[in-house]
């Protein structure tokens, strides 16, 4: 129990409350109901030396607090040169010190606690016992501590891990030179599972082994090739422009003379029209092919303005196409 205050908590019946500490005058006794100071007679009255009434119950929950306040701006007992020292004298100046002296003890306490309630609140920490305050808080760091630990610990054992993964992966690939300047690959080790599992070394016999086959093979198309080449008179190549339209023939080598056939179901002569284009204006009489070429020429048989986009064009002989209000024959 505290040796300068008591709490109570009202409960909305109940006026007299004790006074369970000393003091030197009922007026260093101070009265607070839910923090606010009350006064006598107005609010309590003194029924003895160690109880106070008061005036209306104190509502249900009420905090009451009553608090020795002893006046310590000036001494209560002022002794003089030639005057009787009274037991009550001394003991009221001794007094005065002393109760002063609890206080200020207890007016520290009250003031840590309420400091380690506040940083206790923080940090998440619900007691209210300062000493479970204060193991809980040395709780707190420990745990704090010990996690940090077991994770730098985990951490070092992921890198050791890694490390050691790596140590074998490069043992197992090969070693570097004498002067660290180049890796050297162990053929013999490496392996290439998405082929069946041969190692690198098979691989590299085996794709040997084919680029030998195929260069020999080259070696006897070109020589069929150039036999070809030499019996042909001419070789005679076809120039096409942009459009894909042939613009004449070309000599591809020095051959004297050849003749050049035309199958007549696979060759037509399209004059070079102008291209169709999107929302353009035709009259009547004007041609246009497509822009990717399929041998014909539309002519405008409808004025109009041509469409957004190209349209189907139907390629029989006669029939229209139509392209939004241009139609095409």
């Amino acid at each position: 129990m505290a040796d300068t205050s008591v709490v109570y908590t009202g409960n909305n019946s109940t006026t007299n409350y004790s006074v369970p500490f000393p003091y030197i005058l009922n007026t260093h006794v101070k009265v607070y109901v839910n923090a606010t100071l009350r006064y006598t007679p107005l609010d309590y009255v003194w029924l003895s030396a160690s109880t106070i009434q008061f005036v209306t119950a104190p509502a249900q929950d009420a905090a009451i607090k009553i608090q020795r306040v002893t006046p310590g701006d000036s001494r209560l007992v002022d002794f003089t040169t030639g005057a009787v020292l009274s037991e009550a004298d001394l003991d009221m100046s001794a007094n005065q010190n002393f109760y002063l002296a609890q206080e200020a003890k207890e007016g520290f306490a009250d003031l840590m606690n309420a400091e380690l309630l506040r940083i206790a609140g923080a940090l998440g920490i619900v007691e209210t016992d300062p000493d479970a305050i204060l193991a809980a808080m040395v709780q707190t760091s420990l745990d704090d501590e010990a996690a940090e630990l077991a994770q730098r610990v985990n951490d070092i054992d992921a890198n050791g891990e890694g490390l050691l993964n790596d140590a074998i992966m490069l043992a197992l690939l090969g070693a570097a030179n004498v002067g660290y300047t180049a890796f050297i690959l162990d053929t013999t080790k490496v392996k290439i599972d998405s082929d069946g599992g041969d190692t690198f070394a098979t691989r590299l016999t085996a794709l040997a082994l084919a680029d030998s086959d195929n260069v020999a093979l080259v070696t006897t198309e070109a020589g069929v090739r150039l036999s070809a080449d030499n019996a042909l008179e001419a070789h005679y190549g076809v120039s096409l422009n942009v459009n894909g339209y042939v613009t004449g023939f070309t000599q591809l080598n020095d051959g004297t003379s050849g003749d050049f056939t035309i199958l007549a179901d696979k060759f037509s002569i399209v004059h070079p029209h102008v291209e169709w284009a999107a929302t353009t204006a035709y009259t009547l009489g004007q041609t246009r092919h497509p822009t990717t070429p399929d041998g014909n020429v539309y002519e405008c048989t409808t004025a109009g303005t041509s469409g957004g986009s190209e349209p189907t064009w139907d390629t029989t002989p006669g029939n229209t196409t139509n392209d939004n209000t241009v139609v095409w024959t």
